[in-house]
């Protein structure tokens, strides 16, 4: 044991788990050259056969404890002659994270551990498939990447628990990186292939934007009106998949500061040498309050240049991810109140999906009404999934969706005119009661207006008491657009020739209500002046 003793035949446990050295614990081919092989075993050994394994030579670790534990050996898949090593001597009170790269066939070694921390076991080692600079291991405590072989090692911490990860998968289609964890499951990190430039960035300390996988168009899928599986219970247990649509991975190394940061940092200097802080001055406080913190956006734009999308991101320095879920703005009002409870099946607004093509994403801070662009744009492929209806043009039925969305949207603002309207009348019925002047006109004229507003709202929204008692009504020209919302944007089918009447129908009506609202405003205003 670690103290040199030896114990008693009965004091043997778990005995399975040991050593008993000769046994090969990992093989790696090389990639390049056919016939290359590489061993590890459990004795801290590594051989070496450039003829298929007819022949094998012995090759030496430096500084490694005797008999320690070679856990994983990876052939390069750059270089004929680079192979790379991880040893365990945890067995012998040495948590050492002992890596090694050799780039003459195993007949000499370096350690690329850099600054890892030193109680750091490491159990396996990947290599690139494209960057041969861009190392991945997992660790006893979590993955770590390193963009320069080695020299310095970053750990990846978002989303990813503190645990042993026995054994990394990097799938070279996709660009994803798979982590097996002790105990804990599979992690994926889906497309890595933003680490491949972090280094060049963070060199040149400026903000960038990285390359964009293309994203897949189509409709997910969300059972029982919500999604995951809300009717299987909380034992039926199935991982997230990946965020839908586009991901846009970007690096922010510098964020304006504030005025109140500034302040902040000024000050923190002064007490760090126990000098006096002095007033900042009304104005600068002044300043402070009115200052908004600078935000991040990207901005979608399509083939055309044409803006689709801003997508709102983290404003923090460091490494940042957003999807932008493939749809244009939802046509709803702006609202900034939040519902104390929102049930499952009730989502957030959307519009509808964008068409397939090409699409370009632009980095900007915003901060004291600028808007600078960040690094340079990306762009990137929208592609449908090829199983829609034969004959379905994805470019007509965005278009229909599109001028769906932009008819929604107007009717939303009219309505909410409305409401405004009917708050207005409320306080001026309010107001007459508080009058002793007030004429038997100015009654007659207050309830003339508020009759008027009824019939307006019932056009654009239905007849409420018939809803109120669930009886067939004449359509309105909100229900109208709202069934072709719902029946058509959940699909990537050409509209029907209903769907197509109803929107032409809701649209002729709708141009001749905004005729008449106007002179319902004309008539309201004209009261209060009264």
């Amino acid at each position: 044991t670690l103290d040199n003793r030896v114990w008693s035949v009965d004091a043997l446990y778990d005995t399975g788990a040991m050593s008993k050295y000769a046994t090969l614990t990992s093989i790696s081919e090389s990639p390049v050259v056919e016939g290359l092989l590489y061993t590890g075993s459990d004795d801290g050994l590594v051989h070496v056969s450039e003829d298929g394994g007819q022949n094998w030579r012995r090759s030496a670790l430096p500084k490694v404890p005797a008999r320690s534990f070679i856990n994983d050996v990876e052939a390069s898949n750059h270089d004929s002659n680079s192979v790379f090593v991880v040893v365990d001597a945890h067995k012998f009170g040495d948590y050492y994270p002992y890596i090694f790269m050799s780039n003459d066939r195993g007949r000499s070694w370096k350690s690329i551990s850099g600054d890892l921390p030193d109680d750091t076991i490491v159990w396996v080692i990947k290599q690139d498939h494209i960057d041969e600079n861009l190392l991945f291991i997992g660790t006893e405590y979590g993955i770590y990447f390193s963009p320069n072989k080695g020299v310095n090692w970053i750990k990846l911490n978002t989303g990813v628990p503190t645990i042993a990860f026995r054994d990394i998968e990097l799938h070279q289609r996709d660009h994803d990186l798979v982590g097996a964890t002790f105990g804990r499951g599979f992690y994926v990190l889906d497309d890595y292939s933003s680490l491949r430039d972090i280094n060049g960035v963070i060199n040149e300390k400026a903000n960038a934007l990285f390359a964009v996988r293309d994203a897949w168009w189509y409709v997910p899928n969300e059972p029982m009106q919500a999604k995951g599986m809300p009717s299987q219970g909380t034992t039926s247990f199935v991982a997230e998949n990946p965020p839908f649509g586009a991901v846009f991975t970007y690096y922010l190394n510098d964020i304006p500061e504030t005025s109140k940061e500034v302040r902040q940092k000024s000050e923190k200097t002064l007490r760090e040498k126990n000098a006096s802080i002095p007033f900042p001055g009304w104005e600068n406080l002044q300043l402070e309050l009115s200052e908004d913190d600078p935000k991040v956006l990207l901005l979608v734009s399509d083939e055309n240049n044409n803006p689709v999308r801003w997508i709102k991101g983290a404003s923090k320095k460091g490494l940042h991810r957003v999807n932008w879920d493939l749809k244009l703005a939802a046509p709803n009002p702006i609202t900034l109140t939040q519902p104390a409870f929102k049930p499952p099946w009730v989502g957030d607004a959307e519009g509808p999906l964008a068409a397939p093509g090409t699409y370009k994403v632009e980095l900007f801070i915003a901060h004291n009404g600028t808007l600078q662009t960040q690094g340079e744009p990306q762009e990137f492929m929208v592609k449908a999934v090829s199983n829609t209806t034969p004959g379905a043009d994805f470019k007509a039925i965005a278009e229909f969706q599109g001028e769906t969305r932009e008819l929604s949207r107007q009717i939303s603002s009219a309505g909410r005119k409305l409401g405004e309207a009917a708050n207005r009348i409320r306080f001026m019925k309010a107001a007459l009661l508080e009058t002793p002047k007030a004429t038997e006109k100015l009654f007659k004229d207050l309830n003339d207006l508020n009759q008027q507003l009824a019939e307006l709202r019932m056009r654009l929204y239905g007849d409420p008491a018939r809803q109120r008692m669930n009886e067939a009504t004449s359509p309105s020209i909100q229900s109208r657009v709202g069934q072709v919302i719902y029946g058509h944007w959940a699909t990537r089918q050409n509209p029907t020739e209903t769907q197509k009447r109803n929107i032409e129908i809701a649209r002729d009506e709708f141009d001749t209500f905004k005729g008449d609202l106007s002179i319902y405003f004309n008539d309201l205003e004209a009261y209060e002046a009264a």
